[in-house]
């Protein structure tokens, strides 16, 4: 009876090896299907999410340049956070009646300046009768208006500037930030072309008043109000 039995376990030897040799190709067939299935359950989540957030379609570059704007954008708001109303460089330069040349920063109420009359063709004595705004430390977003021949001047984007249009033939008042290339900045008997205009954030922006509403600062003609 033992000797049937081992025949038996005998001849049944190849049918178990072979079925343990099946048996792995069995469970990865079984894993693949269970990933297929997988697969196919969570395509229709991944198309619902890809309406839902079209972002993620777009193409690497365009994430790019869309991150670039959008810093950019906050550059410009950090910029004019602290822009105040019609405010001038600290370091510009004037005139005083007694010949020195003094910054803005370091004006005082009653110092004796010149100023340009308004049609541009004669000097005007003048004085600084308050200075409205006097901040050394903060940093604010300026327009810097550089002529054909050398000449700067530096304003916040609502300060008044006294500018010739060619077009009208006319000398006008406009704000900074309206002011282009096209126009020309109003010296004493002359008019300059403007060569170009920066934007620069510098420290310092101060408000003097004058009894006539103009100063000169660097040789040109600006008025001492803002385009509220």
């Amino acid at each position: 009876m033992f000797e049937v039995y081992i025949h038996k376990r005998q001849q049944q030897q190849p049918q178990l090896q072979r079925r343990q040799r099946q048996h792995p190709q069995r469970q990865q067939r079984q894993q693949l299907r269970r990933q297929q299935q997988r697969q196919e359950q969570q395509q229709p989540q991944r198309q619902q999410l890809r309406q839902q957030h079209p972002r993620q379609q777009q193409q690497p570059r365009q994430l790019l340049q869309q991150r670039q704007r959008q810093q950019q954008q906050r550059r410009r708001q950090q910029l004019q956070r602290h822009v105040p109303n019609g405010c001038f460089y600290g370091k510009d330069k004037v005139q005083l009646i007694n010949g020195e040349t003094r910054s803005i920063e370091s004006l005082r109420m009653g110092d004796p300046v010149w100023s340009i009359s308004r049609d541009g063709n004669s000097l005007v004595e003048d004085e600084v009768i308050m200075m409205m705004h006097n901040e050394p430390n903060i940093s604010t977003l300026f327009y810097t208006f550089k002529t054909i021949d050398g000449h700067e001047v530096s304003l916040t984007d609502r300060h008044n500037i006294p500018i010739f249009d060619a077009k009208d033939n006319k000398i006008k008042i406009k704000r900074a930030s309206l002011v282009t290339r096209e126009h020309y900045l109003i010296m004493l008997n002359r008019k300059i072309k403007i060569a170009n205009i920066i934007l620069n954030n510098r420290i310092g922006y101060y408000s003097p008043l004058t009894l006539t509403g103009y100063l000169l600062v660097n040789n040109i003609s600006i008025s001492v109000f803002s385009d509220r």
